[in-house]
């Protein structure tokens, strides 16, 4: 599964959330204005698709802006 592609700055995220043991699998392709694109393994899993998707986003966010990354709040594994 995956939301709706988000534009932040001069780049749009494609955050998606694979149904996966033991959760939604939050992961995000970053597409750059050069066409460059970066893909993240899985960030984290999560209870529901909503919540992977929403840090899929401010992960990808972080790593535009070059800061760090956030974690997970929690693990369900």
């Amino acid at each position: 599964m995956h939301a709706d592609p988000v534009e932040y700055k001069t780049s749009t995220i494609m955050p998606l959330a694979p149904i996966s043991m033991p959760g939604y699998a939050a992961t995000a392709i970053v597409t750059h204005r050069n066409g460059k694109r970066e893909t993240f393994g899985i960030l984290g899993y999560f209870a529901s698709e909503s919540a992977a998707c929403m840090f899929a986003v401010e992960y990808a966010k972080a790593h535009i802006d070059g800061r760090q990354h956030p974690r997970p709040p929690f693990s369900l594994r």
